[in-house]
């Protein structure tokens, strides 16, 4: 998924990256299921995912409930 501003909750602040769900099992291994990628121009890292505070997407998305 395209983000255009990602906020973490120690202030940090990436824009325009990729996030991504692909997780190496170096990483994944030590707490499965918690990581997600966060991919830009020129690197990669991996966060847990309760350390996004607030993201801004490019994209619209539509909700679909039953």
């Amino acid at each position: 998924m395209k983000v255009k501003r990602l906020i973490l909750v120690n202030g940090d602040e990436y824009e325009d990256v990729e996030l991504f769900n692909n997780i190496p099992q170096e990483v994944d291994s030590v707490a499965p299921g918690q990581f997600i990628g966060v991919n830009a121009s020129n690197y990669t890292v991996f966060l847990q995912r309760e350390m996004i505070i607030s993201l801004q997407v490019t994209q619209t998305f539509k909700v679909i409930s039953s």
